[in-house]
């Protein structure tokens, strides 16, 4: 017997175009988290472990970078996802993400959800049928900000060298790119 998906399908759009028997599949195969305040829910650069979905609180993610220091990506919200690529090809993350507020998050584990896909359960496709359009303005999002850059060289190699002069008056990263060869 299936429950009452309809508070979290109204929060949560990836799941809107499940059936309550698939949403059973999914919440079967989901789990609840809490992430306090300023603790790490996914770091760059380690394997991504599955998606998350925000149920309370707000998140944060920001992208090291080659100078050291880091960038504003996205902040997430009640109903946003994460780590949605770990569904799709279990790489690296590409960011960190940090909890900005307390937050209950749902977690869908990659093998766990490899596991319905491979059975070829309706679910599992509707939710990358989901995160498909997610992706694609999240790299429309990119492009935008590669545009941005390459449309004012000058202004971003200014930005990066004062980044550069900064680090290396600080000492904070000593293989940081000092303009030489």
């Amino acid at each position: 017997m299936s429950r009452d998906y309809e508070p979290l399908t109204n929060a949560v759009p990836l799941f809107r175009a499940l059936t309550p028997i698939e949403m059973d599949e999914i919440v079967r195969i989901a789990r609840l988290v809490k992430a306090e305040a300023g603790k790490v829910i996914v770091k760059e650069g380690e394997a991504g472990r599955g998606m998350y979905v925000i149920v309370h609180g707000r998140a944060q993610a920001r992208l090291r970078l080659f100078q050291g220091d880091d960038t504003f990506l996205a902040t997430f919200q009640k109903g946003d996802v994460l780590g949605e690529l770990s569904l799709i090809d279990g790489q690296p993350t590409s960011a960190t993400v940090t909890a900005v507020d307390d937050c209950i998050l749902y977690f869908l584990e990659r093998t766990a959800f490899i596991e319905l896909r491979d059975k070829l359960r309706p679910a599992a496709f509707k939710v990358l049928r989901a995160i498909a359009p997610m992706i694609c303005d999240r790299l429309r999002g990119i492009n935008a900000r590669m545009e941005d850059m390459f449309s004012e060289p000058e202004r971003h190699l200014r930005i990066m060298e004062k980044r550069i002069r900064v680090l290396a008056e600080s000492g904070a990263h000593d293989d940081a790119p000092t303009g030489g060869t």
